[in-house]
């Protein structure tokens, strides 16, 4: 009997060691999604200590889950985006709404799936006629933003009634949004006890290990606190440089959000364009090894195409504000980090203000 027991435990030591090295090393939130996509142990304090560097400033922009819809309401600015648009109160919208003057709708979550068509949905239909809004702030991460337009149906057309039941379903529904939801309880037996150690190891020999979904590369600087000379980036900011370099298909997104810009300029309102660039573009020319990695030209594309709406070009307020300090993306995430957020705010403002300036 002893001899089984011995003989049954020599084969549970290693799961039980792998058990035992991702329980104790392994610990991700939502919010560091290059982490918990490429299954990296980073155990330091980074998110606290940035987030600890900046005061919270109150949640003053409004949601349109919320919004009384029966009457007629008036917002300085509406924002419609992805998960750039969703960040709280450290997030662009929260930054832009505390400004004196300038009150904020946000278009929640239901229409995360395309913020271009979800815009082009409300805008065709009479959303506007009782949501009354000056500008429009139309977010879309690089990555996605080419592909967003390529399917695009400019026919298609959303009523005020449809929201509104929109709306109401999703109240009644007990589950929250994908991108909102916390990661639930994960069975302790999973494939993670696999993918944690090997992953780990191989990012000792690979810039992305087979299965993984996050490159890290060695950079010619520290670009964050209290972090070496590496860089996490997602895959897909590298899948997406093929279609995001094709100027032809620039030129077709330019096209459409010159159309956005005329059906909405046709009802009173602004459209502001707002590329949120991909963690691998802003920092391309710091990764050591970058003649490894095709150069992303999507904002000079972009840049140099004729406009008729309002255009931030993030990128180069991002990279002149890298000159200036650390952490304008989050390390572990492919988001921007508040430093960034607060700096798109207020350029936003600005933008406006300057246009309501000019009409008066």
């Amino acid at each position: 009997m002893k001899n089984y027991i011995y003989k049954v435990l020599f084969f549970l030591m290693p799961i039980l060691l792998l058990i035992a090295i991702t329980e104790t090393f392994y610990s991700v939130s939502e919010e560091e999604d290059l982490l918990r996509v490429g299954f990296i142990i980073d155990n330091s304090e980074y998110r606290n200590i940035i987030k600890d560097n900046f005061k919270a400033m109150p949640i003053k922009y409004e949601q349109i889950i919320t919004t009384d819809l029966e009457k007629e309401n008036h917002f300085s600015a509406m924002v419609i985006g992805d998960s750039f648009s969703l960040q709280h109160e450290f997030g662009y919208k929260n930054y832009l709404a505390n400004q004196d003057s300038i009150s904020v709708i946000y278009m929640n979550q239901y229409f995360f799936g395309n913020p271009i068509q979800s815009l082009i949905n409300i805008t065709n239909g009479d959303v506007f006629d009782r949501l009354k809004v000056d500008f429009v702030v139309l977010q879309s991460v690089e990555r996605y933003f080419v592909n967003r337009v390529e399917k695009i149906d400019t026919l298609s057309s959303l009523s005020l009634e449809a929201l509104k039941l929109s709306i109401e379903e999703t109240k009644k529904s007990d589950n929250k949004p994908t991108n909102e939801k916390a990661r639930s309880d994960y069975t302790l037996f999973s494939d993670r006890m696999i993918k944690v150690p090997y992953f780990n190891l191989a990012y000792c020999l690979f810039d992305k290990p087979y299965g993984s979904k996050t490159y890290k590369v060695n950079t010619t600087i520290s670009l964050f606190t209290n972090k070496p000379n590496t860089l996490l980036f997602y895959q897909e900011d590298v899948d997406n440089i093929e279609v995001n370099n094709d100027l032809e298909k620039v030129i077709e997104l330019n096209k459409t959000l010159n159309f956005l810009y005329t059906k909405l300029i046709a009802k009173g309102i602004n459209l502001i364009v707002l590329p949120s660039p991909d963690k691998y573009d802003v920092y391309y020319d710091f990764i050591s090894k970058k003649e490894k990695y095709p150069e992303p030209l999507f904002f000079d594309y972009l840049d140099s195409l004729p406009k008729s709406y309002l255009y931030i070009n993030s990128k180069e307020i991002i990279k002149d504000l890298i000159k200036e300090t650390k952490d304008a993306y989050y390390y572990d995430d492919t988001h921007w980090s508040p430093i960034t957020a607060e700096r798109i705010g207020l350029e936003i403002a600005k933008i406006i203000e300057n246009h309501q300036s000019t009409i008066k």
